[in-house]
């Protein structure tokens, strides 16, 4: 029968056999013609994988004894970043800080954004979905050739989706896998929590609100469960059922500052700068003074916390360098040919500011 042009499914390129050291074109040609049935489909010859390498700039012709050789460019020396949605605000820091140190070691970035919250919200339900542009991310990046990539998520939480190239380098930023057969690297809001919770009690505070944000947010649990520790190590107890919980927005800390002010607490929680600048309002209609009638507290850092008089505390994630520490760990694991498979938390940094006061 006629034999088909030489095509591979996604199911067959997944069981290309990847080697952990430089191979010939030779080698990689007859690797590319184990995928298919020769009964059927064409095989590839040796000269049309030279010629396509040397289109993309991975092979260059080079002058040896008197004779053309192809050798290996440094070309090709791309990282990917898939940034599940680029506008949410922590994620252009962390790019910059992968983009900063793939410079430095002579590799660019090529960049992937799948718009998940303009297309799901803070909806993570539809994992169908989030499977396929994963998948298609991870596959459009490796179709241009790159050595390794970051896959940036825009809230901190356990991730299903992995790729489906086992030995490509993958590291989880911001985020975490279900299985923990690839590195990750995100901010330890658990410490931070903790921080906040002894600068508070250490002023004297016993009577704290707290504004969450939705309920089984990863980063809030976290931020809470430090938060708690310290209330315990005083000798406080909470009742969690007394937790209010918004979605993350200035309306959201407004209308739960509504259930808390006028009320018995003398610091307000908030576990974000958007919703502690909700409560400020609250306490400039109620003729609240924050920092001297009511300690406040954020989390983030952002601009908006920093706008107030006065300006109101926060905590500050290390995002550049959570970029960096992935980049970090991608290129390593590209330079030893072996997987890392480590979690790394990096603490996040205090800012008390004079929107605390002591009881």
């Amino acid at each position: 029968p006629d034999r088909a042009e030489y095509s591979v499914t996604p199911e067959q390129l997944a069981a290309f056999a990847y080697s952990e050291q430089p191979i010939s074109v030779s080698e990689l040609t007859k690797r590319l013609n184990d995928l298919v049935n020769p009964l059927y489909v064409k095989e590839l010859k040796r000269g049309v994988i030279t010629d396509w390498l040397t289109e993309i700039g991975l092979l260059s012709d080079n002058i040896v004894n008197n004779k053309t050789r192809k050798r290996p460019t440094a070309q090709g020396m791309n990282i990917g970043i898939i940034t599940e949605d680029l506008t949410v605000f922590h994620s252009p820091e962390m790019v910059d800080g992968i983009e900063e140190y793939c410079e430095s070691q002579g590799y660019e970035i090529i960049l992937d954004n799948m718009r998940f919250f303009k297309r799901f919200g803070n909806n993570f339900t539809d994992t169908r979905l989030h499977t396929e542009f994963f998948e298609n991310a991870v596959s459009a990046l490796v179709a241009q050739q790159v050595e390794g990539i970051v896959y940036i998520g825009y809230h901190c939480r356990e991730i299903v989706q992995k790729p489906a190239f086992p030995h490509l380098p993958f590291v989880y930023c911001n985020c975490y896998p279900k299985e923990p057969e690839y590195a990750c690297v995100y901010p330890n809001d658990e410490d931070a929590g903790y921080q906040v919770g002894k600068a508070l009690t250490g002023l004297g505070h016993t009577n704290i609100g707290i504004i969450s944000g939705p309920k089984g947010n990863v980063n809030a649990r976290a931020r809470l469960d430090g938060f708690f520790r310290a209330l315990r190590e005083v000798g406080l107890s909470y009742d969690i059922n007394t937790i209010l919980h918004g979605d993350w927005g200035r309306d959201s800390g407004y209308e739960n500052a509504k259930k808390l002010l006028p009320g018995d607490c003398t610091a307000i929680f908030a576990l974000n700068d958007a919703m502690a600048s909700g409560v400020f309002f609250r306490c400039q209609e109620l003729g609240l003074q924050v920092g001297r009638d009511i300690s406040l507290f954020g989390y983030d850092n952002l601009n908006i916390a920093q706008v107030h008089t006065p300006a109101i505390s926060s905590v500050e994630p290390p995002l550049h360098d959570i970029g960096r520490k992935c980049a970090q760990l991608v290129l390593q694991q590209i330079e030893t040919r072996s997987r890392l498979t480590q979690r790394v938390l990096l603490p996040c940094r205090l800012h008390l500011r004079d929107s605390v006061c002591p009881r």
